[in-house]
């Protein structure tokens, strides 16, 4: 028996990137909001114009602005929102106030909410974006669905750059590619 291993000490690189399930569950559920990496956020008056709103999602290239009144959160205005309500609306959004697009009052999480509890809410809900608030209210930025997937990349960055390549990915898409 000496100098044999056994097998069930024994776990192959294949096993053992099955194990990345247990962490990933773990963490989910430990990890609060406030420490994953955000995109900055953009964090403006409900009486600023449509265009302005849009021009400072698109210089900090992100997908939603947070719309205050009197400094607490009045709404969130998304990409959804331009395509959805504003492209046809025929408004001067030059002079149009953000507050006539924007969700009001959309729903929102503290910082110190779990991972878990954010995808629970975006998955039943739709949301790809939803606003973080301070306990008076006050936004203190924002969660996005890339910032979650970005941590769950950075959290098994090896398992997944290691991953063998999938041959259907990987096959050529014509008779002489390759």
């Amino acid at each position: 028996m000496s100098g044999q291993k056994n097998m069930e000490d024994h776990i192959s690189e294949f096993e053992d990137s099955y194990s990345d399930e247990g962490i990933l569950r773990g963490e989910i559920f430990r990890e609060k909001l406030g420490n994953i990496p955000r995109r900055p956020t953009v964090i403006l008056p409900s009486y600023t114009s449509v265009s302005k709103v849009i021009h400072a999602m698109n210089e900090l290239r992100v997908g939603c602005a947070l719309i205050t009144r009197n400094e607490k959160l009045a709404g969130i205005f998304t990409e959804r929102d331009v395509l959805r309500k504003v492209a046809n609306s025929g408004s001067d959004i030059e002079h149009t106030p953000v507050e006539n697009f924007m969700t009001n009052n959309p729903d929102t999480l503290p910082l110190n909410s779990s991972i878990a509890y954010a995808i629970h809410k975006m998955s039943t809900a739709g949301y790809r974006h939803i606003p973080l608030t301070d306990r008076e209210g006050r936004p203190t930025g924002v969660v996005a669905v890339r910032d979650i997937i970005s941590w769950m990349v950075d959290l098994f960055q090896e398992s997944l750059l290691n991953l063998p390549p999938d041959p259907e990915l990987e096959m050529p898409k014509k008779m002489d590619g390759g």
